[in-house]
């Protein structure tokens, strides 16, 4: 029988820093994706998405080995990058003028 992930809110908000390591950290060892979800407490489709992604890998090195793999760093700046951009957009740059 599977384990379900009971942590309710906590699924709506993104991914910390903290959390991106854990999986970088966990994926190079060779973990499943499904294991990595059970260390950081989350669903493993959210996992699955962010090791999916290759925006997100980088070379990275662990001592003398160097593999081109999922990098917490990447995906932390490709985040901000990302949430910088969301927003509602300026359709012109006239600012309202006050009425009298």
């Amino acid at each position: 029988m599977q384990e379900q992930c009971n942590i309710k809110n906590e699924n709506l908000k993104p991914l910390t820093q903290d959390q991106r390591r854990t999986i970088e950290r966990l994926w190079y060892d060779g973990e499943k994706k499904s294991t990595i979800a059970r260390a950081i407490k989350r669903h493993r489709s959210t996992v699955c998405r962010e090791v999916n992604d290759k925006s997100n890998y980088d070379f990275i090195r662990y001592g003398k080995i160097v593999k081109y793999s999922y990098s917490a760093e990447k995906a932390q700046k490709n985040y901000k990058a990302a949430k910088k951009k969301c927003g509602a957009k300026l359709k012109h740059n006239i600012l309202p003028t006050a009425t009298k």
